[in-house]
């Protein structure tokens, strides 16, 4: 008999055009991630860890070429060379984060992998996005089978969503036929476990908002708690001063070390030292902000950037405490007459 004649693979990327287009992967890999980082931050996302990002090494990149229904021979063929994940606490934040990255970024494809309650992937939920940059970097059009474009997968989970997916690679129990017949009852208690997860934190996010349009900050005798110091901050001092990770934890307790624990007092304290606080406030952003220029004294380093573009000095938090500093210092003085 006639042995089959064995069937080679296709042409294989040239591993020197990887090389040669690593730099710039690299660079665009940093570059995006940072980007993506700032536009979560300025729409106040809350993350469940760091993001996470990668270049897919040559490795994989051979890998995903044999594995491949069709050849691919260039690094086009490649569409997750550059590689970010997003994992966010709470899942209502999974389609703020998609349309974040659609206002910013042309989407040249969208997955959600695992959404359906048919989905072939045991357990595994995560939406996937390919932005693609048009305009290729300038230092790899010269390089042999470069990508024309660059593009970025970025992968959007919450973060009970990461455990599993983290938990079912390690175990390699993706699909659920992998999964032995006497795991499987407990795997999928693990699994819908992790879903409740992300089904209990959205509800709180819902009774938390239904709690707060409810609350009427003018009802002096309402004891202070952080949703309702959030809101009455909010509404009453400038929006510049608002951080996105304010820390209102450790605000509250400042306001009831000070005495200050309900709505007529933070209210009272308000009314007479706000003004006072952001005199302060504008004289040392004026000041900050000359000696800067000028190339001497404070440095920008040592100045909040995020706060320095909106001109101001003070988070909520730090004009809260000047206001309190101010109270104390009207009632040494006070006392000081009598």
């Amino acid at each position: 008999m006639k042995r089959a004649k064995t069937i080679r693979p296709a042409k294989m990327i040239p591993e020197d055009d990887y090389k040669a287009a690593l730099p710039a992967l690299q660079e665009f890999c940093d570059r995006i991630r940072t980007e993506i980082g700032l536009l979560l931050r300025s729409e106040d996302i809350t993350l469940g860890a760091p993001l996470e990002s990668r270049v897919k090494s040559w490795a994989s990149v051979c890998d995903k070429s044999e594995r491949a229904s069709t050849p691919i021979i260039s690094l086009d063929g490649v569409k997750d060379l550059v590689g970010v994940r997003v994992i966010l606490l709470y899942r209502p934040d999974i389609e703020r984060v998609l349309e974040i990255l659609r206002d910013e970024f042309p989407i040249e494809a969208e997955e959600r992998k695992g959404m359906d309650e048919d989905a072939e992937s045991f357990g595994y939920q995560s939406v996937h996005a390919l932005l693609r940059l048009s305009t290729p970097a300038a230092h790899l059009t010269p390089v042999p089978h470069a990508p024309p474009a660059l593009r970025a997968e970025v992968q959007i989970r919450t973060l009970a969503q990461h455990i599993w997916a983290a938990a079912s690679h390690d175990l390699q129990y993706k699909k659920e036929r992998a999964v032995p017949k006497p795991l499987r009852r407990t795997i999928q208690r693990v699994s819908a476990l992790l879903e409740t997860i992300d089904l209990e934190l959205e509800r709180v996010l819902a009774e938390r908002e239904e709690y707060v349009a409810e609350l009427e900050t003018d009802v002096g005798q309402l004891m202070l708690d952080i949703d309702i110091l959030r809101k009455i901050l909010c509404e009453r001092l400038p929006e510049a001063h608002r951080d996105a990770d304010e820390r209102y934890a450790k605000t509250l307790e400042a306001l009831k070390s000070a005495g200050i624990d309900d709505i007529a007092g933070l209210s009272g304290l308000i009314e007479r030292r706000l003004e006072d606080a952001l005199a302060f406030d504008a004289q040392i952003t004026g000041a900050l902000q000359k000696s800067s220029s000028a190339g001497g004294g404070a440095r920008l380093a040592d100045f909040n950037p995020d706060r320095l573009a909106r001109g101001v000095y003070y988070c909520q938090e730090g004009l809260l405490r000047k206001m309190l500093e101010f109270e104390r210092a009207a009632g040494r003085k006070g006392q000081g007459t009598r």
